[in-house]
């Protein structure tokens, strides 16, 4: 496991031991920025892991509400996993895809 990935679950079980899971969507990214399509009402975070066949560089994105692009925007590759923190980040939340190719995310939301 990535030991960033690693550092952040710990640090996130002792914080929040009891987080449930209450929703999962998979979302295909495309060339037009994205927001996520099913947040549940109750959901206070979520967890995204990437699924592509571009091994760098798979996805762009933002979290304050503005679309990314191509080239600008936190960026993520294959098999990354990354944590939204907060009700107004799942709302803020965009992606676009940062190489051509195949992507999906699969997101599991909690409360």
């Amino acid at each position: 496991m990535n030991p960033e990935l690693l550092l952040l679950t710990k640090i996130r079980d002792l914080l929040a031991p009891n987080q449930i899971c209450v929703g999962f969507e998979t979302l295909t990214v495309t060339t037009g920025a994205l927001q996520l399509a099913s947040i549940p009402a109750d959901a206070s975070g979520a967890i995204i892991q990437v699924e592509s066949d571009v091994l760098t560089d798979a996805i762009r994105y933002r979290e304050d509400g503005t679309a990314p692009t191509a080239k600008v925007g936190k960026f993520k590759a294959n098999a990354d996993e990354f944590e939204l923190i907060g009700a107004q980040s799942l709302q803020q939340f965009k992606v676009i895809q940062g190489s051509a190719g195949t992507t999906q995310l699969n997101i599991s939301y909690y409360k």
